[in-house]
């Protein structure tokens, strides 16, 4: 995808509202979470704690991040977190996890096409028993919807 990079700046010269709209917007929303430990099952959830709303811009890129520190408790498999813009799949994430095995987990995904009120959210599933995703003050969840520019 071609992207649309800013020009170099000089002194003297004008800076116009075109350049202005090329630079990141940064955060558009996010949820940090220590409250409460969230099993996974085999029936897909949303993840409490891991959604965001906002009103997107037609013609830019956004950035959404989810961290957590996940068990799979009882038997070995895959864990899938996926983003969603509504009922729409935005991205999937997986991860093959021995049982007993702890990961920190981390998705990113880049998206573009998205414009108005959305909600970005997370869900989570597992392919066999459960894992657990754990939230306290020393290990919290995060969940970050950035604009990084112009699509």
């Amino acid at each position: 995808m071609a992207v649309n990079p800013n020009t170099n700046f000089t002194t003297g010269a004008v800076f116009t509202a075109d350049q202005a709209n090329r630079f990141p917007r940064g955060a558009m929303g996010y949820v940090y979470s220590t409250a409460g430990n969230i099993t996974l099952t085999t029936t897909v959830q949303d993840i409490p704690g891991a959604s965001v709303t906002f009103t997107a811009v037609s013609g830019r890129l956004y950035k959404i991040t989810y961290n957590a520190q996940i068990q799979k408790v009882t038997s070995a498999g895959y864990i899938e977190i996926s983003f969603y813009n509504g009922a729409t799949v935005i991205y999937d994430g997986f991860e093959d996890v021995a049982a007993g095995q702890y990961i920190n987990y981390s998705m990113t995904s880049v998206v573009s096409g998205l414009s108005g009120s959305v909600t970005i959210k997370a869900t989570g599933i597992v392919n066999v028993a459960t894992a657990t995703i754990f939230r306290g003050v020393a290990n919290p969840t995060s969940f970050v919807v950035e604009d990084i520019g112009l699509s």
